[in-house]
């Protein structure tokens, strides 16, 4: 269907695009006409595998391939040659879901992780002038600041940040939240019921770029959620910037941010408003911990999802998944990339999960 703002962002980088506007038959043709080698799916796939269709369509479209990147880890990837979940925590609750075992879980699925452009965000540092620019511009001058970066979608939002930002401004009196992507009409109004509007920096929605160097001028990513994330682009683009990260845990959702936030390496996690805003807190007043959980959070980054790397990786398990279904491809090009995340890894991260439930704040029985 047509998404004039992603057609937008593509073509202006030269990508052609082509709307179908939910008609598979015209799908169908195009694959035919193009003569497409593979269809990438992405997106999250509802119980009941309405990606079927599409599967089979391209099949009978002379396609080689059909890939699907899952989201949400629903659906059973029937009929697709290759499945890819974001992340550990994903991969683990499409394995449950579907109940199978990680060795299952190799046969048809991997893991790519969503890629962050290093490069192109490392280019658009803002000098220490534009900066103080910047600041003046939003309105927050010297004054320490949290961030959350999102949508305004109040199925996400809920008012454990505002809360927390309440109990924040009595340790830090001067603080200031900056909110990027925009403001749900329900939540503006609590912000006005509790008294915060003065201390709320609205940014609305913005351009990429603008995001990035709003990123760079802020202390700490506070992100939150209330249906939990699978895996958020927020916290890895925050990292980029040397921003550290304060997650709360959402075991009772998707709770992939736990995975992404390493506890006192680059970020800090925590279950309870209180906690919340002791770690933004202990982050404003602290900069040399800013500094150098922000340096290990571009590390990361840099290593793990890097979007030239992951570009290579998903070559790779194209390249693969192709040789397995016995057509000729050469993969001598690929030998030496390796995958994120390997077997014993995936295996191993149900006792990591728990471990991570715990030091966010839950007790035994709660991790139970």
């Amino acid at each position: 269907e047509s998404d004039l703002r992603r057609k937008e962002i593509l073509e202006g980088g030269g990508i052609r695009t082509h709307d179908f506007y939910g008609e598979i038959e015209n799908l169908a043709k195009y694959l035919q006409e193009q003569g497409v080698d593979i269809l990438h799916i992405s997106g999250g796939e509802l119980p009941g595998g309405h990606l079927k269709p599409f599967a089979e369509t391209a099949k009978k479209s002379k396609v080689k391939l059909v890939t699907h990147l899952n989201f949400f880890a629903h659906g059973n990837g029937d009929g697709l040659d290759l499945t890819f979940l974001q992340n550990k925590t994903m991969a683990w609750k499409y394995m449950k879901n579907n109940g199978i075992t990680p060795e299952l879980f190799w046969e048809r699925c991997r893991i790519l992780p969503v890629p962050v452009d290093v490069e192109r965000i490392d280019s658009l540092k803002p000098s220490d002038d534009e900066n103080l620019r910047i600041k003046d511009k939003l309105g927050i001058g010297d004054s320490p600041t949290i961030c959350r970066l999102g949508r305004p979608d109040r199925f996400k939002w809920s008012y454990f940040l505002l809360y927390a930002f309440r109990l924040l401004r009595n340790k830090v009196p001067n603080a200031k939240f900056v909110v990027i992507g925009g403001i749900p009409e329900n939540i503006r109004k609590k912000i006005d019921s509790l008294g915060l509007s003065s201390h709320v920096v609205d940014v609305g929605e913005v351009s990429d770029d603008a995001v990035i160097k709003t990123l760079y001028s802020i202390d700490v990513l506070a992100h939150s959620s209330r249906i939990g994330e699978s895996f958020t682009a927020a916290i890895t683009q925050a990292m980029a910037c040397r921003k550290p990260v304060v997650v709360n845990s959402t075991p009772w959702a998707d709770n992939g941010q736990i995975e992404q936030v390493d506890k006192w390496v680059d970020g800090i996690t925590t279950t309870t408003v209180k906690g919340y805003a002791d770690a933004c807190a202990k982050l404003l007043k602290d900069p040399f911990m800013r500094k150098s959980m922000g340096d290990n959070g571009h590390f990361k980054v840099r290593l793990l999802y890097d979007a030239r790397a992951v570009t290579r990786l998903l070559e790779k398990f194209y390249i693969d998944c192709a040789q397995k279904k016995g057509l000729n491809c050469d993969s001598s090009a690929y030998s030496t990339v390796k995958p994120a995340f390997d077997s014993v890894e995936l295996s191993n991260w149900p006792l990591e999960y728990a471990f991570r439930l715990r030091e966010s704040g839950y007790n035994a029985g709660r991790v139970k």
